[in-house]
């Protein structure tokens, strides 16, 4: 509406300029070259306002002569990477939809077109998974680690490929590495603590663990009962190389950590009754009873 009335405005003024120029009166000689040439003062505006006119429209046609081709390519281009991205949401849903002919072929045109951006390398390590074709997924994937925003993404995958075949050491440590590039994501917090308890490690578990709690990828209740977790083990371990001492030390701190957890009640017990601390025994077993009546803590009671 503001650019109606403006143009209107517009219109009324030019109008306006024509008509106080065509009732003024008077005549103009111009001489050029030794010829002189006489007119009348509203003629004369008029030539040069058509003049003027004529340089805008060639000044206007030669700039688009100049930036039509590049205009054209960036036009072109668009709608090339409209179409990209068309395909590559098609792909996803084909492979959301588990159809691995489609989501290839969808992946390979868009891949094309879009001049293989990250995620056309995704969507075909997806579409090779779901087509059971490793070799070519882990290809991908491993292609993906050399871009910043894909790295993440292509550890997981690899990890992922390495848990199918059995490698647990090169699964841990890609999930190390994803951990690394983002410590507050909690699949790779995980990963990483499942895998080093896999492989006893369990004071680089802790140290995952606290780091994950610090970026609050797990909940302070999972915390406490993987910390504990992690104290029998060592326990365990302690007692087995016939360590009581430090045996006794962990398992308290795991039964401390994690009362409900039958296996620390069980083992803190039988420690303190080879200890012939029967009475600290049965005070152990009594006080974690009403939450976890379990057969096992009833047989050593």
């Amino acid at each position: 509406m503001i650019s109606l009335v403006a143009y209107g405005l517009l219109v009324l003024v030019l109008l306006a300029i024509v008509i106080v120029v065509t009732m003024v009166g008077g005549a103009v000689s111009i001489e050029i070259a030794g010829y002189e040439v006489t007119t009348t003062f509203p003629r004369l505006v008029l030539v040069v306002a058509g003049i003027a006119l004529i340089a805008v429209v060639l000044v206007w046609l030669v700039g688009w002569i100049w930036k039509g081709p590049r205009k054209l390519h960036q036009m072109v281009m668009r709608r090339r990477r409209e179409r990209g991205y068309v395909s590559l949401t098609s792909g996803l849903v084909a492979i959301a939809a588990g159809d691995a002919r489609e989501a290839r072929r969808h992946a390979r045109k868009a891949d094309a077109l879009l001049g293989h951006p990250p995620l056309t390398l995704l969507l075909t390590a997806q579409a090779a998974q779901l087509d059971g074709d490793a070799e070519t997924a882990e290809k991908q994937f491993t292609a993906m680690l050399d871009r910043p925003e894909t790295e993440f993404l292509g550890l997981r995958g690899l990890m992922a490929a390495a848990l199918r075949r059995g490698a647990c050491a090169a699964a841990r440590d890609y999930a190390v590495r994803a951990h690394a590039l983002r410590p507050d994501a909690r699949w790779a917090a995980e990963s990483v603590f499942d895998l080093q308890t896999l492989a006893g490690d369990w004071n680089g578990a802790r140290r995952t663990l606290e780091t994950a709690l610090d970026r609050k990828a797990v909940s302070v209740r999972t915390g406490r009962k993987r910390r504990a977790a992690l104290l029998l083990e060592e326990g365990r371990q302690a007692f087995e190389n016939l360590d009581r001492g430090h045996a006794l030390k962990r398992v308290r701190e795991a039964h401390a950590e994690a009362p409900d957890l039958v296996p620390a009640t069980a083992l803190l017990a039988r420690l303190l009754i080879d200890d012939q601390k029967l009475r600290q025994a049965a005070r152990v077993i009594e006080k974690v009873w009403p939450a976890t009546p379990h057969p096992e803590l009833a047989a050593i009671y």
